[in-house]
């Protein structure tokens, strides 16, 4: 996340599916009236949105060398 805190998606996920706490600051989506909202994902629900969200990155393109610079002639 945006402090490096957790290193892979699955963590990500873990901490929407059963670590957020409440606090004044929470956004209200996270909310489900005055408590917090939980995912309640199966492992299997988990493994298959990393999967799809994997399916997101595709190494070759981002690392092809003809789309780095849009400015080089």
């Amino acid at each position: 996340m945006h402090n490096g805190r957790f290193a892979t998606l699955e963590e990500v996920i873990e901490h929407y599916n059963n670590g957020v706490q409440n606090n004044p600051n929470l956004d209200n989506r996270l909310l489900q009236g005055n408590n917090i909202r939980r995912l309640n994902l199966s492992d299997a629900d988990i493994q298959a949105l990393v999967d799809f969200l994997n399916t997101l990155t595709d190494q070759e393109f981002i690392t092809d060398e003809k789309y780095a610079n849009p400015f080089n002639n």
